[in-house]
């Protein structure tokens, strides 16, 4: 089955693992008795009816381009984190690494610098070409962005 809808970039996460997601019918890899994989594999089953059904309500207008940024934020991304239990904090400010570096990100998991960080940007945009609307980085892609971040930042 092809996953058209996942692009796979940097090999963090390979078609091969999608894929083997896909057929994937219980969650095996945990050993711990006291775990209740029923419960687990109930919760995934009913996030991933719900966020397919919502994918097919907007999945039209994604594809044909009429949402900008923000209303595929709104409509998509962040109810997705939501479904997976992530709490996306819009940040109002740039973020700055040691060295004085701005970096414009736009959500956090929580309210604490401790919490991962969260970069959306729009579905057209290649997570590795060069981004010309981002504020604090023009000539940089979305991922050399979040990289340099990391990379310069304690931030894990």
């Amino acid at each position: 089955m092809p996953i058209q809808f996942i692009q796979s970039s940097g090999n963090i996460i390979s078609e091969d693992f999608c894929r083997m997601l896909s057929v994937e019918t219980r969650a095996d890899y945990v050993k711990d008795a006291s775990f209740d994989i029923r419960r687990v594999d109930e919760h995934i089953a009913t996030s991933f009816d719900l966020l397919r059904e919502r994918w097919e309500e907007i999945r039209t207008p994604v594809l044909d381009q009429k949402f900008d940024t923000s209303q595929i934020r709104e409509k998509w991304l962040l109810p997705l984190f939501e479904y997976l239990d992530y709490k996306p904090n819009y940040l109002k400010g740039y973020l700055r690494s040691e060295a004085g570096a701005e970096f414009h990100l736009s959500h956090r998991d929580w309210e604490d610098q401790t919490a991962p960080i969260i970069h959306m940007v729009h579905l057209t945009q290649d997570l590795d070409t060069k981004d010309s609307h981002n504020r604090s980085h023009p000539n940089r892609s979305p991922h050399e962005t979040l990289q340099q971040f990391l990379n310069t930042t304690g931030h894990r």
